[in-house]
């Protein structure tokens, strides 16, 4: 794609996006036009040079087995109805997974899953999981009323933390001593997103239509022990607080969960979430005070879309593919992964928060 294909994407998007994709022109360009102006749109055109199909990738630093590498998040592939008897998408994200050195796809639908499953590398038991946080009882109005039975048996007092030197502070910028923090987090792990400043600037706090809130965590000698990413959501039954990222000292992460979870509380949030890919924290979750999300305990069942309140259930399908994993060994490990709801396009908004911010019409 280029600047000049403007238009005729447009024409595209608005016969053929679905309706929770933005067209919003400054959110577009913010994630998918490169510095240099080129963007990371792929397009299959027509002899008339309409449009037949679009790849949108959502580009960031990333990190496999200690390289240090780009990562492509697969985003939006569409195909118009007139082409898809002719594979044209499939064949974009052939190129796509076959080209790029390493590329990541969440969320696959009964179209995608077949191709990502293809192309994409083996991964096992790994996918995308919610843990959840019941905060007070007022978020059972949220559940759906068939489960609020089962969730009620979930709720139980917040935990506070072990170690009482550390302590709190909303923050509205990467706060002082975070590339210690990441460097001591990320050490063992071998498949993520390199959330170096520039990254968590361009995704935390300059990105448009979403607002989200820094907590640090330190102690008292002012060393940084923990950094939680969260956003808040407004619903007519009250706020929901979505931890979108997350990273601890080792040996704190229990404890910056947990003063995380008083913090939202404190914001008087009916509950918390947090969605991961890797298992590495999952100790330190259930010891603060989170449960895994299943069908059995009724958690499903507690909305993960608020844009508007939507029961409707994510595909949690996870896969990785790209050149560079093939020519290492070793991440195929879920406790070395690291992949948040802040990665990707997981958290973006929908045409409904762009519509009550009155960004479109």
């Amino acid at each position: 794609m280029t600047d000049a294909d403007w238009p005729i994407f447009i024409a595209f998007a608005e016969e053929n996006f679905v309706a929770s994709h933005p067209i919003d022109r400054m959110f577009i360009e913010y994630w998918f036009r490169r510095a240099d102006g080129s963007w990371s749109i792929q397009l299959a055109q027509r002899d008339d040079s309409s449009i037949a199909a679009v790849n949108m990738m959502v580009e960031a630093p990333g990190r496999l087995c200690g390289v240090k590498t780009p990562l492509t998040w697969m985003s939006t592939a569409i195909a118009a109805k007139d082409a898809q008897s002719t594979g044209i998408g499939g064949q974009l994200l052939f190129n796509a997974h076959r080209t790029l050195p390493l590329a990541c796809c969440t969320c696959a639908n009964e179209k995608t899953l077949p191709i990502n499953e293809t192309l994409g590398l083996d991964f096992p038991g790994l996918m995308m999981r919610r843990f959840v946080c019941l905060i007070t009882p007022e978020c059972l109005q949220i559940v759906k009323k068939e489960s609020r039975n089962q969730a009620k048996h979930i709720l139980k007092p917040l935990m506070s933390p072990d170690n009482t030197d550390l302590q709190r502070v909303w923050t509205n910028v990467v706060p002082d001593g975070y590339e210690e923090l990441w460097e001591a987090f990320s050490e063992h792990l071998f498949c993520l997103v390199e959330r170096n400043r520039e990254y968590m600037n361009r995704r935390y706090i300059d990105v448009p239509y979403q607002n989200y809130h820094l907590l640090a965590i330190r102690d008292r000698a002012e060393k940084l022990n923990g950094l939680s990413i969260i956003r808040f959501h407004s619903t007519p039954y009250g706020e929901c607080a979505r931890i979108v990222d997350f990273m601890a000292l080792p040996g704190s992460e229990t404890d910056v969960w947990r003063h995380t979870l008083h913090a939202c509380f404190e914001k008087k949030s009916l509950y918390a979430d947090f969605i991961i890919m890797g298992t590495g924290q999952d100790l330190s979750l259930l010891e603060a005070g989170f449960t895994l999300a299943t069908d059995q305990n009724g958690l499903e069942d507690i909305p993960n879309l608020l844009s508007p309140i939507d029961y409707r259930r994510w595909s949690y399908t996870f896969h990785i593919s790209g050149t560079l994993p093939r020519e290492h060994d070793g991440w195929r490990e879920n406790d070395k992964v690291w992949f948040t709801k802040g990665d990707g396009d997981r958290d973006w908004p929908t045409i409904y928060d762009l519509n009550r911010l009155g960004t479109i019409n």
